[in-house]
């Protein structure tokens, strides 16, 4: 089959679909792998060939907009403002690039920051279309929506379902005009409904891919057949990449050290943050590396236990750390666990607070640490706490375990197949 798979989104978005774009093409198919602007030659797999759409997420995420949106925490009304200005500005870019790069596929797969535009060519082109969710983000009893900071207090099923119909809302009628402009002006499709495409979808009983495990997050009983939970899509590095020597060096000289790292997260005052992170580091009495991401976590003195890097592949470096400090986000999360690390959870938004709350009920992290609230003496308890806690340790090992006994990809791929031939048999 000739399958699109498509991301805009940051590395622990795309990563993900990159897996299954290098599972898909090892199965036979010829893949056509849609990223964002500065992923381009991820892959060099045969049989994929990897299109970028003229959209740099990294600049947006450290526009104003983007600041905003990635410290709204617990703030949903700052964080939906921001969203529809971003959206505003990628929209066009993501229509006419993916429009281009799917042309002659045959099957279309898409994550969260694809799915309206893939949904629109799906429905154009007549083509199928297969969501995929790295969060649990479908209408359920058991727990809230996880892409809105978990209430304070535990919330009755019913509020739940509520939960979820209301965040899925919230963020579909911030985007709502401009989606339907691009239906229109784009496509030449009428729009969608007043309520959007996520209860059409609902009721249409398609295939939805849940990329996470079941270990993580128990599928609800109340989910219908349609959804599948398969486990982790994880993509391990090339084995072109080697380790810098003064990483080799450092790793070698003592005890396993911490990872510190937030990924795609911008920070107000990289500086500052760094010094945080330093003092913490000191109280904590513990040896360190501290990854810069996006958000330029640097300092420009450092004691000789922190070794600054600027980034190295999770599934390399994180077997040989003690425990990981990391933003939340779903990638960084899943790359914890299945190296069977504790993890001290530093949320800034979003679906970050729902992993953070997840993991401390696994008993596999502390309490999570709110950027918002973050300070030494807070981070230098949860790092201590992480290190000293034997139980935590292990349960954290124990669930290392189950996550990486899953084949998530391999079932995703093979799920993908069944429903390419369904489709071509209807």
């Amino acid at each position: 089959m000739r399958i699109a798979i498509a991301s805009l989104g940051s590395r622990g978005d795309f990563q993900p679909m990159a897996a299954l774009a290098v599972a898909l093409a090892r199965r036979g198919h010829d893949i056509r792998l849609i990223a964002p602007h500065g992923y381009e030659g991820f892959t060099d797999e045969p049989g994929i060939d990897c299109r970028t759409v003229d959209y740099d997420l990294r600049a947006e995420l450290l526009s104003a907009e983007g600041r905003q949106l990635l410290h709204s925490g617990r703030n949903v009304a700052a964080g939906l403002r921001a969203l529809r200005t971003l959206s505003r500005r990628s929209l066009r870019p993501a229509c006419e690039g993916l429009g281009e790069h799917t042309q002659g596929s045959e099957l279309l797969v898409c994550e969260t920051t694809t799915m309206l535009v893939m949904e629109t060519i799906a429905e154009l082109r007549g083509l199928p279309c297969v969501p995929v969710m790295l969060q649990p983000r479908f209408p359920t009893s058991a727990f809230p929506n996880p892409f809105a900071a978990p209430p304070r207090r535990p919330l009755p099923g019913w509020a739940n379902r509520l939960h979820h119909h209301l965040i899925d809302q919230l963020i579909w009628q911030a985007v709502r005009s401009l989606a339907n402009d691009s239906r229109r002006e784009l496509f030449g499709l009428p729009p969608w409904p007043p309520l959007g495409p996520f209860a059409q979808f609902r009721r249409s009983g398609r295939s939805l891919l849940m990329a996470y495990s079941r270990h993580v997050v128990p599928r609800p009983a109340d989910w219908p057949s349609q959804i599948e939970v398969t486990g982790y899509w994880f993509l391990d590095h090339r084995s072109a990449w080697q380790p810098p020597a003064d990483l080799l060096a450092f790793l070698a000289a003592g005890p396993p050290p911490i990872y510190i790292g937030f990924g795609s997260m911008t920070l107000v005052d990289p500086a500052v943050m760094a010094a945080l992170v330093l003092s913490a580091v000191a109280q904590a009495g513990c040896r360190a590396v501290l990854a810069a991401g996006w958000g330029g976590l640097r300092a420009t003195r450092l004691p000789a236990n922190v070794l600054a890097i600027e980034e190295a592949p999770h599934d390399w470096l994180f077997p040989r750390m003690a425990a990981v400090v990391h933003h939340g986000g779903a990638g960084t999360t899943a790359a914890a666990l299945r190296a069977g690390l504790p993890s001290i959870v530093v949320p800034f938004m979003g679906d970050q607070f729902f992993w953070a709350s997840i993991l401390a009920q696994k008993g596999v992290a502390p309490a999570a640490v709110p950027q918002t609230r973050l300070s030494a003496a807070a981070l230098s308890r949860a790092i201590t706490l992480a290190l000293g806690d034997a139980a935590m340790r292990q349960r954290a090992a124990a669930l290392g375990t189950l996550v990486r006994e899953e084949d998530g990809v391999g079932r995703a791929a093979a799920r993908i197949e069944a429903i390419g031939a369904g489709w071509r048999q209807a």
